[in-house]
């Protein structure tokens, strides 16, 4: 009875031993199977391990993104930092023009795949460089989008800032050829207007807001220069003119307020 019994033991200590290497082996297989997909994915993206239907993928997602955005990438280059079985790190230079706007872009990124096999990827760090005057009328938001990592952010802001920065300057020329005498543009931002015999100068200054959604809305004020005894005797209505421009902005259009000042010169 004792030597059934020890067989029976046996018996199920072999079974045990045989279910603990069958799951080490599907464990293996596992751990095999992801790593293959780490690789795959490192190798040829995420668009499949063709690589002539990769590059194809990727040459339309140029053309499309040169389309719709007017965003061209004219480089592109990566740099291996660091690599383990299931981690990453690349440094990314990216450069490229949205019509006059010139930029570079230097991201360091993270890559790396989770026990599930899903892959995560994230920009640690980013230097963002890019023409004078995008950089000059959105200094705070360039610095805070590098800070915060938002390469998407940063190509979002080119399309709408090249329409309205354009804008400023054909209307800026505009005025300037119409009354060379009276229309003066001291630096990107601003627009004088003044009359030698008049003793008052209008300062139109024209930039940019940003929104929650990275678009871009023109921020034009007027600030009136007059002698301050003029100024002092007439305090409340100077101190209406910034609230009157605005309307006139509102219900005219940028054009005929513009005019509208010019008139008030001559």
């Amino acid at each position: 009875m004792s030597e059934l019994t020890d067989m029976n033991k046996a018996i199920e200590e072999v079974e045990t031993e045989i279910r603990n290497i069958e799951n080490e082996i599907i464990d293996q297989e596992a751990e095999n199977t992801r790593l293959r997909q780490w690789r795959d994915y490192q190798y040829y993206g995420m668009l499949g391990a063709d690589s002539n239907k990769t590059i194809e993928n990727l040459n339309y997602q140029v053309e499309v993104l040169s389309k719709h955005t007017g965003i061209v990438i004219i480089d592109c280059k990566t740099e291996i930092l660091f690599q383990d079985d299931f981690v990453v790190k690349k440094r990314k230079f990216i450069s490229g023009n949205c019509d006059n706007i010139i930029f570079d872009l230097h991201m360091d990124m993270k890559e790396s795949m989770d026990s599930d096999g899903k892959i995560q990827s994230y920009i640690t760090n980013l230097s963002i460089s890019v023409s004078d005057d995008f950089y000059t009328d959105l200094k705070q938001h360039v610095d805070k989008l590098s800070n915060d990592c938002n390469a998407q952010g940063f190509f979002n802001l080119l399309r709408p800032y090249n329409k309205w920065n354009k804008a400023r300057d054909v209307t800026y020329q505009h005025f300037m050829k119409k009354y060379p005498k009276i229309v003066s543009r001291p630096d990107i931002h601003t627009l004088h207007m003044s009359h030698t015999k008049k003793k008052c100068t209008f300062e139109i200054s024209w930039g940019f807001k940003v929104t929650d959604t990275y678009n871009i809305l023109p921020d034009i004020k007027l600030t009136l220069q007059i002698p301050k005894k003029v100024k002092d005797s007439n305090y409340e209505v100077v101190e209406s003119i910034p609230d009157k421009f605005h309307l006139m902005l509102e219900q005219l259009g940028i054009e005929k307020t513009f005019n509208t000042l010019v008139s008030l010169l001559t």
